[in-house]
């Protein structure tokens, strides 16, 4: 949620856009491919990332006003435990259930940078409001560790 628009998070078929001052469903994607695990506003507002559950290792990027698709960002060899923008918006953060960070230069679809956490799974992800530390959770052990990131 941004303040003035919600997506909604689920095993369903499909993303939701909502305007929470009208009530109004400002656009929306449909179809087997599009069942929507984590949804995440960009600082700006303008952009969204979508974790999809049947595209579980290529997160997307799309417009916030439109749905527009703008990029998928492949790599990740196993299926993701959490996406995140950096605080300035320049960067998406994604996590994946092998252990593995990555983090993506948006405009050009880039990995600027890996970091291997040792966990066999990550559980979830998140990034200081400076975007210079990220900290993940193992899902097996609870576990947090911290790592430097660039940002």
């Amino acid at each position: 949620m941004d303040g003035g628009r919600i997506t909604f998070t689920g095993r369903y078929k499909g993303v939701k856009l909502w305007d929470t001052s009208s009530c109004a469903k400002t656009w929306s994607m449909s179809g087997d491919s599009t069942d929507l695990y984590v949804a995440v506003f960009a600082p700006n507002d303008k952009l969204i990332a979508l974790q999809l559950i049947n595209n579980g290792r290529s997160p997307k990027m799309v417009q916030a006003d439109s749905g527009q698709e703008l990029a998928t960002f492949s790599g990740h060899e196993e299926e993701l435990a959490d996406v995140d923008f950096s605080p300035n918006g320049h960067r998406l953060i994604t996590s994946g259930k092998a252990g593995l960070i990555k983090i993506w230069d948006i405009s050009t679809g880039q990995v600027l940078m890996f970091i291997k956490t040792g966990f066999g799974k990550i559980e979830a992800t998140a990034i200081s409001p400076d975007g210079n530390v990220i900290a993940a959770i193992g899902e097996s052990d609870k576990t947090i560790s911290v790592f430097r990131a660039i940002d």
